[in-house]
């Protein structure tokens, strides 16, 4: 394993990153995007550095990076969770992936990492997997504006109008819990799906929450992992009360779950994902 510190130019500025490769030839990337509030790339108690470390072992490489004005990186601080920086991020990813020679990657991110995670995931062919960490609050993958129901066209998100878009974000909220609300996901998460792109949420809330996003994911559109199998998985870690990744169990449950989750759902090998590009495009 290799760490590999590099700068990006972006705007003018420059992202700072740091790219871990394990030993033999790299089978897919990893993205890691840390929240708001003056996080560096290692996130906090290293988390990153560590599950980093953890998937090089085996045999994915991945960056983390240090958003404008945050760390080593250069510019003005500024973060809007309606305006997350998915432009800096798809920068590094793709100058990463073009230096590695690989052609598909994962995204892992929390707060305001996981909505720049799914913004990669609804704009980029490329995105396999995104793993969205939500140690008690929703709100970062919520929409609460209920702005319509996302679809995927040729020019990415589209909106149904009038009756139609009321309809479908009624259905969308209530899930198939018998008029339980359900969680109404920002469009990029139903773009994402709709891509193919699996999704696990790694969420530590209430019960409450629990069944909320259960609801909700329940709801979304099928992608194209195939008849009858769900694109999308809810997986429990440890939470104590707004305590987010300070317990040490909360942490290990995160490098664990990453790294399970990264495994099963990146390509086995370059020639593998080759190989399933070739058939999906006969089929």
């Amino acid at each position: 394993m290799r760490d590999h510190p590099l700068f990006v130019p972006f705007r003018g500025d420059h992202l700072a990153a740091v790219v871990t490769t394990p030993d033999e030839t790299a089978r897919g990337l990893v993205v890691f995007l840390q929240g708001a509030g003056g996080a560096t790339r290692t996130h906090r108690y290293r988390l990153w550095t560590r599950a980093a470390r953890r998937l090089a072992s085996d045999g994915i490489a991945s960056v983390r990076m240090d958003y404008r004005g945050i760390g080593d990186s250069t510019g003005a601080y500024a973060f809007e969770m309606e305006a997350p920086p998915v432009e800096e991020a798809l920068t590094v990813v793709t100058l990463v992936l073009d230096r590695l020679g690989l052609d598909a990657f994962g995204v892992v991110g929390n707060c305001i990492g996981a909505r720049t995670a799914f913004g990669l995931a609804a704009r980029t062919e490329t995105c396999r997997s995104v793993a969205c960490i939500l140690p008690m609050a929703l709100g970062p993958v919520e929409d609460r504006g209920g702005g319509g129901n996302a679809t995927l066209g040729a020019s990415g998100a589209k909106w149904l109008p009038g009756p139609m878009a009321h309809w479908a974000s009624r259905a969308r909220r209530f899930g198939r819990l018998g008029g339980r609300p359900g969680l109404h996901f920002i469009p990029e998460v139903s773009i994402a799906v709709r891509r193919g792109t699996q999704v696990l949420f790694l969420h530590g809330g209430t019960e409450e929450s629990r069944q909320r996003l259960a609801a909700g994911a329940r709801a979304l559109p099928m992608g194209t992992s195939g008849e009858g199998a769900s694109p999308v998985q809810i997986w429990s870690m440890p939470a104590e009360g707004t305590s987010g990744f300070r317990p040490l169990e909360t942490q290990r449950v995160v490098v664990d779950s990453v790294a399970e989750w990264m495994d099963r759902t990146l390509p086995v090998s370059a020639a593998d994902a080759g190989a399933a590009r070739q058939s999906a495009g006969a089929a």
